[in-house]
């Protein structure tokens, strides 16, 4: 990606939109995207430093959910997601 500072600055794509998804986009702004806190290494949650299989039962969900989130933000590209936009009506 290249940058144009300036009024009518921007980001050029390095790659076609159709070969770009949503999670490339989410990465490329916040490569620790997580959706919740405890996920991060630096995170200070006292379930995931307890022992108990509590702790571990949430953390693996919070890491499943994780999962599934990032492969549907995979699934479609840039392109299809602004086509799809620009027909529903929200």
């Amino acid at each position: 990606m290249q940058s144009i500072r300036g009024r009518d600055g921007g980001y050029l794509l390095a790659r076609p939109v159709n070969e770009i998804t949503l999670y490339d986009v989410v990465v490329a702004t916040d490569e620790n995207a997580f959706i919740h806190e405890c996920l991060r290494e630096s995170s200070n949650c006292p379930l995931k430093k307890q022992n108990t299989a509590q702790a571990c039962a949430v953390h693996s969900e919070f890491i499943r959910l994780q999962g599934i989130v990032e492969n549907e933000m995979k699934r479609r590209s840039m392109q299809e997601i602004l086509q799809n936009t620009n027909q529903e009506e929200f």
